[in-house]
């Protein structure tokens, strides 16, 4: 955030992401599957990303990060525009898509994703999190396999795209 304040031409992302159905998968198909496929859509995501980009997680030294449940984070450093962020979100669901052979069976899931841009009215990590938190929320009540936009403080979202039928 303060290097934000002070270079203004630095732009970023935040990626929070939240996998479609998984609360029936991990009902109908147990625990054990369900952890499976978190392990599984970690790894995908992981595969996606550049070295320069850091998907949250707390604790140990992993590159991906669980939020809690079925949600991961992915903060996208140096983009050089918005489009970008709106790229690499694309390569994650298109990533997410491809089914899961876990038990025996094949698994399909998507995840819905909001993003939150940079901007110089952040002032704690928490806010551009709970932003883009938010435009995953409203990519979801829009359906699945949906991103949202979400630019600064305000509560407008800018387009959605769907991606998939």
């Amino acid at each position: 955030m303060k290097h934000t304040k002070r270079h203004k031409d630095h732009l970023f992302a935040v990626l929070f992401m939240d996998l479609d159905g998984f609360k029936m998968i991990n009902d109908s198909m147990g625990h054990l599957i369900g952890d499976q496929l978190l392990i599984g859509v970690a790894n995908r995501l992981e595969k996606c990303l550049r070295s320069t980009d850091t998907v949250a997680r707390l604790g140990e030294s992993f590159t991906i990060a669980r939020l809690g449940g079925d949600e991961f984070t992915v903060l996208l450093d140096h983009i050089k525009e918005p489009s970008d962020a709106k790229s690499a979100a694309d390569r994650l669901m298109k990533a997410v898509v491809a089914p899961f052979m876990l038990g025996g069976r094949e698994v399909f899931t998507s995840v819905s994703i909001g993003i939150a841009l940079s901007n110089s009215t952040y002032e704690q990590a928490e806010d551009i999190l709970r932003d883009a938190d938010t435009a995953m929320y409203r990519a979801k009540s829009l359906g699945k396999a949906v991103m949202k936009y979400r630019r600064g403080h305000a509560s407008q979202c800018d387009g959605s795209i769907a991606v998939g039928d």
